[in-house]
């Protein structure tokens, strides 16, 4: 039985999933010798011969219970979360670095793994209860004082997340990239609000979400803004971008670093924002906003000997990926070059609407695998053609190492490539098979026989 139908604490086992597997489920059960079960409602009958209690919603319950029990481990760390469709990556990854810079112990939980003395791999970008409270325990031993973690709708959903410990609630935007799991924008958003629903709290909020109002209802408690459109702490800032860094500008302040896309801009002053809350000050701030690394595979720069623009990015819809197309194409001086495919098994109404957002920006195509997982590469490739149409620049190649290393050699000095799709991922998965994969070593071994 997958540990994903239940779960337990102290003497306590929680019944989740499908209660009909029940009967697979009771060798389990009579193994822990739990003092109380917790089930579904209507189901208590299966479990004769134990101390049942029925619930609306086991997660719930458990997430309640852990609550009341780890209350003392969960209050001794500064919790920072950020929720959103897109940049709560790098906000997460940029808050982490920008605090360790400021001399503080700080953990970061996300889509790129769990981040304490070393980037250990993970599965989910909300973690499950029991893997966050394990964690936690560990970073106590470390001397870690503060977690920032990435906080997803499905971790939301799912009772995951221990949102009453958290100091400090950073809102980015939705966009409809997860709407496969929600149905619609507005249950999107009902997770998402769930983060903004109890204890005391610092809120930050995008400036130009449509959905303040929401969020500030459900909150009942001031939020605050970052953004370009200065409604935060700091002063509106004229934005200057290139393929070569961002420039942010106003009557006193003035800062560069080298990351592109007005969304850097505003991730940037996310943690400028959100580090103000905290009590630092701006001087410390601009200090710290310098030294910010690149964030693994999100609009991460890879160097090319011939002075060409290389980038590896995670946009894996259709949104995402025109949003970082048009934001490139709006600064190249040569052609745009675009590597991309789409992963098999999910999701097959976006990969027609990822073809047209490919055709309607880029010079160049090579449209290639991502995860086939079960499904024929060529017929997902099939499926993004029809919305890329008699493309000039079209080139299929199914082996994804083939087409990198095509378009690498095919670059000029003034060319700009995008590698989409995988981001940070080191693997493929062909079939059931995982394969070590990474688009930045196959670039950076392109880029060595260029030298």
């Amino acid at each position: 039985m997958a540990h994903t139908d239940y779960l337990t604490h102290g003497c306590v086992f929680y019944v989740l999933g499908n209660v009909d597997k029940v009967h697979a489920l009771l060798p389990i059960i009579k193994q822990s010798s739990p003092i109380r079960l917790i089930v579904p409602m209507g189901h208590s009958l299966l479990f004769d011969g134990f101390e049942v209690i029925e619930v609306e919603d086991t997660r719930q319950a458990y997430l309640n219970d852990c609550e009341c029990f780890y209350e003392s481990l969960f209050s001794s760390f500064t919790l920072l979360g950020v929720t959103g469709t897109k940049g709560k990556t790098t906000i997460a990854w940029w808050f982490t670095h920008a605090l360790r810079y400021l001399g503080v112990k700080t953990a970061y939980i996300g889509t790129l793994g769990i981040f304490d003395t070393e980037l250990h791999p993970g599965v989910n970008t909300s973690v499950g209860l029991q893997t966050l409270i394990a964690e936690l325990k560990k970073f106590k031993n470390l001397g870690i004082s503060t977690v920032v973690c990435e906080v997803s709708s499905q971790g939301l959903d799912q009772f995951r997340v221990p949102v009453r410990y958290f100091s400090l609630r950073i809102f980015t935007d939705l966009s409809e990239e997860h709407l496969d799991h929600h149905g619609n924008m507005q249950n999107y958003l009902n997770s998402k609000l769930q983060f903004f629903i109890g204890g005391r709290f610092d809120g930050l909020i995008l400036d130009r979400t449509q959905y303040f109002s929401q969020i500030q209802e459900v909150a009942n408690q001031k939020l605050h803004r970052y953004g370009l459109l200065g409604q935060g702490h700091l002063p509106e800032l004229a934005l200057q971008d290139s393929l070569n860094g961002i420039k942010l500008i106003s009557h006193s302040l003035k800062l560069e670093v080298p990351f592109t896309g007005f969304f850097n801009a505003e991730n940037i002053l996310a943690v400028m924002e959100g580090l103000l809350l905290l009590g630092y000050s701006l001087d410390q701030i601009k200090n710290v906003v310098h030294h910010l690394p690149q964030v693994p595979g999100r609009m991460e720069r890879i160097s090319h000997p011939g002075g060409a623009q290389i980038f590896v990015d995670y946009a894996h819809s259709a949104q995402s990926l025109e949003f970082v197309l048009k934001s490139v194409s709006d600064l190249r001086l040569g052609r745009l070059i675009l590597v991309f495919g789409c992963g098999g098994d999910r999701d097959p109404a976006k990969r027609p609407r990822m073809g047209r957002a490919a055709a309607r920006f880029c010079d160049v195509i090579f449209l290639t695998s991502d995860n086939p997982r079960t499904e024929d590469p060529e017929k997902i490739m099939d499926a993004i053609q029809e919305g890329i149409g008699d493309h000039p620049g079209l080139q299929r190649m199914s082996d994804r190492r083939m087409a990198i290393q095509a378009a690498v050699e095919l670059l000029g000095p003034e060319d700009v490539l995008l590698v989409c799709g995988k981001g940070h991922e080191d693997y493929q998965i062909v079939g059931n098979q995982r394969l070590h994969f990474s688009d930045r070593e196959e670039i950076e071994a392109v880029c060595r026989t260029l030298v």
